[in-house]
Formats: C-alpha cells, sequence, structure tokens
C-alpha cells in the first residue's frame, strides 16, 4: 500500500466518521416553564355571618375537607383554580347558598393574565381587595367570578370572590396576631401579622350585591400549599 493510498482511506475513515455524527439525533432539551400548578389542603372554613374573619380563632374557625388545585400557563394566559369544600356535619351556622351540613360546595374559576396579580403587597392598607385583612405579600392572587355547584342538587350559582397565595396570616390556633396583639381592622398599622415562612391559599366569596365591604358568603384558607411547578427565572 503506498503513502498516497493510506492517506487517502485515512480521509475517508475521517469523513464517515463526521457523517456519523451529524446522523445522531441531537438530544431535545425540555422547554424552560413558563407554568403554575399549585395544590393546597389542610383548610379551615373562616367565620361566621356576623364575623367572617374571625381574628380571634376559636371555634369560629373550623377544619373542614377540602382540597384546592391552581393552574395558570403564562404562555397561553389563562388556568383556573378548582376547590372542593365539604361542608362539617355539626356546622350550624348559617350556610351560604342554601347548602346544608355535609354537602360539598365545588368552585370552579377561569384565571385570566389580565386578572393576575403577581408578587404584590395585598389586604390591609393597600387598596386591594381587604381591608377587613391585615396586609401581606401575595405571590399570586385575583379577583374571580366563581362558579358554584352545591351538592348532587347540581344548583350552580355565581358569586364574585377574590383568592390568593401569600404570606400565611393564621396561627396554629386559627387566629391572626403577633405578640399577644390580635388583629382588628380598626388598627391603624395592619402590617407586621403575616409570616413569610409559610404561605396560606385563601378563597373569599361575597355576596353579590357589592358594597365597599360586600357580606362574605364563604371564607376557606388553605394552610398547606405546595408548589409543584413555577415559571423559570430567566437566565441571567
Amino acid at each position: 500500500m503506498t503513502g498516497r493510498t493510506l492517506l487517502l482511506l485515512v480521509f475517508a475513515a475521517a469523513a464517515a466518521i463526521g457523517l456519523a455524527v451529524l446522523l445522531i439525533p441531537s438530544p431535545i432539551l425540555p422547554k424552560p416553564s413558563d407554568a403554575w400548578e399549585i395544590v393546597a389542603a389542610d383548610a379551615w372554613l373562616v367565620g361566621t355571618p356576623e364575623a367572617p374573619f374571625a381574628y380571634a380563632g376559636g371555634d369560629a374557625v373550623r377544619s373542614v375537607d377540602a382540597t384546592a388545585t391552581l393552574d395558570f400557563d403564562s404562555d397561553d394566559g389563562a388556568g383556573s383554580l378548582l376547590a372542593r369544600i365539604t361542608l362539617p356535619e355539626d356546622q350550624d351556622a348559617a350556610l351560604p347558598f342554601d347548602a346544608v351540613p355535609g354537602e360539598e360546595i365545588l368552585l370552579r374559576a377561569p384565571l385570566a393574565a389580565a386578572d393576575l396579580m403577581t408578587d404584590s403587597p395585598i389586604w390591609g392598607n393597600t387598596g386591594i381587595s381587604e381591608s377587613r385583612l391585615p396586609q401581606t405579600y401575595a405571590l399570586l392572587a385575583g379577583s374571580v367570578i366563581f362558579d358554584v355547584t352545591i351538592g348532587a342538587r347540581s344548583v350552580t350559582e355565581i358569586a364574585t370572590g377574590f383568592w390568593s397565595v401569600a404570606d400565611a396570616l393564621r396561627r396554629e390556633d386559627g387566629s391572626i396576631g403577633q405578640q399577644g396583639l390580635i388583629f382588628s381592622p380598626l388598627l391603624r398599622e395592619k402590617t407586621g401579622f403575616s409570616d413569610p415562612s409559610r404561605q396560606e391559599l385563601t378563597v373569599l366569596l361575597y355576596d353579590n350585591s357589592g358594597g365597599e365591604s360586600p357580606p362574605v358568603l364563604l371564607h376557606v384558607v388553605f394552610s398547606s400549599v405546595t408548589i409543584a411547578q413555577r415559571p423559570e427565572a430567566p437566565a441571567s
């Protein structure tokens, strides 16, 4: 074999290897997530018709069998909030929508980008939603219209509402307070009551009669919040 023939064989082998490398499919890298997926549990049914916020906790804050899921796709600008609440059998307070103890209330609400707030202070003196609750910091929040289905009767109502995934306000006993002070909406200073180490999902349904402080039909706080997925921060 001459030197020229050997050189040609070397070039041919190199070309074959290069072609093989080009034909190997490149790995498909996953697209960065731009969606929220949140699951919430360990719920409290809060308040009575006369005292819907039950700042001192006690018997007016009751454990309830309930779960909630929230999903939102930033690319599509749409999502949904779904909550299932089974009312306690021993519930003796007036219940919304003529529900009876033991019935399930199903809440559904579409979420739109135009109505979604992110990384925002809410409540208190912020002018956002409830001045009857202390200020907290919301990861996500928004005003919605809920479709409400009650039990096997499939009675569907529509109610305005507000929801938030925010720094927790409720302590282990269900109260809202700090350093021995129970919150009151009459306080001039409405900050300092939230716990940034924990998050809660709060759902509020209102009477559609309107007004500056509309009657609260349903107030549910989910004390266990799991963020299964969240939008990835852009690479720096």
